[in-house]
């Protein structure tokens, strides 16, 4: 069954998904905004890849209106710290 509201996770902010207008990636994280243009909710991430990678997900979810679950495993991405070493 399809879901009709979307919400982020720990999100505060409930809108359902025909009432959603676009998605927005900024460099510090990722923007939902009304049929009126007004940002509704703001997702926080550590760069502008991950929100890109949110905002083509969230697309996809939205297409489907609700029928895809969203996939908030590109979060995860953010939270590993990074492991490589530069040579000296």
């Amino acid at each position: 069954m399809a879901q009709r509201n979307f919400r982020f996770p720990n999100g505060k902010t409930v809108i359902q998904y025909h009432q959603i207008g676009r998605f927005q990636a900024y460099p510090s994280g990722v923007g939902v905004f009304n049929l009126r243009d007004r940002m509704v909710d703001f997702l926080h991430t550590s760069s502008e890849t991950i929100a890109i990678l949110v905002v083509e997900m969230l697309d996809k979810v939205w297409a489907s209106n609700g029928r895809i679950p969203p996939d908030w495993s590109m979060l995860e991405l953010e939270a590993q710290p990074d492991t490589t070493t530069t040579p000296r």
